[in-house]
């Protein structure tokens, strides 16, 4: 997995392009060390800081830690939106964002040694947990609107209510994430596969019969 994107945008003041240098600093050590072995020592001078200065932009690590999280994961759903308002249609919607999540080696995509070792931090720690919650509503809502639509339109046909397809969904991207990082049976490529392949099944299909049935009417 390729490192993360430096986090940040134009024209914002030095004190809040600082602050974006660690937390981009912050998510590639946590990266490497993880969580639990990350220090402020680490992410100083990953971002080529004093201590001092890191604590002058957060008052602990966890402080930092937790924004880091937030503000990768907010990058990358905001990157998500922008790819997929170029998509035509609900299924290549939905398959592009599974390429996101699984993207080729060149290309660069979510990190997920870093997410799977937050996910760990939000079942014991409520702060971590608040902020995995509202990432995954917004993330639920854009997956919901998608398949929403594609019903709408007849494009796709469910087995159950969009949100909870949008659940489904998300939960089993989040799982391949998981196992393509402490298993062998899947990598991100075939994760990919898996999950377009499952996405193919909503397509809404015309019945087998139609086009008999309009022949037929066609000789009468």
């Amino acid at each position: 997995m390729s490192q993360p994107k430096q986090i940040g945008t134009p024209r914002l003041s030095i004190e809040e392009l600082r602050r974006r240098e660690l937390l981009t600093a912050a998510v590639a050590v946590i990266s490497e060390r993880g969580f639990d072995k990350t220090t402020i020592r680490d992410i100083a001078t990953a971002a080529g800081a004093s201590n001092g200065s890191v604590h002058y932009y957060f008052e602990t690590k966890e402080v930092l830690l937790r924004a880091a999280v937030a503000e990768s994961d907010a990058q990358f759903r905001d990157y998500v939106h922008a790819e997929v308002s170029a998509v035509e249609g609900a299924v290549e919607k939905l398959k592009r964002i599974i390429e996101l999540c699984f993207p080729d080696d060149s290309v660069e995509g979510p990190d997920w040694s870093v997410f799977i070792d937050f996910w760990q931090q939000a079942v014991r720690d409520s702060a971590f947990r608040d902020i995995f919650e509202s990432a995954n509503v917004e993330w639920l809502e854009m997956l919901a609107g998608i398949l929403e639509e594609g019903v709408a339109q007849g494009e796709l046909m469910l087995g159950q209510e969009p949100r909870a397809e949008a659940m489904a969904l998300a939960a089993a991207i989040d799982g391949f994430a998981l196992h393509s990082r402490v298993t062998e049976h899947v990598d991100g490529v075939g994760a990919r596969r898996i999950l377009q392949t499952k996405i193919e099944a909503f397509r809404a299909r015309q019945p087998a019969d139609d086009s008999r049935t309009q022949e037929g009417h066609t000789h009468e």
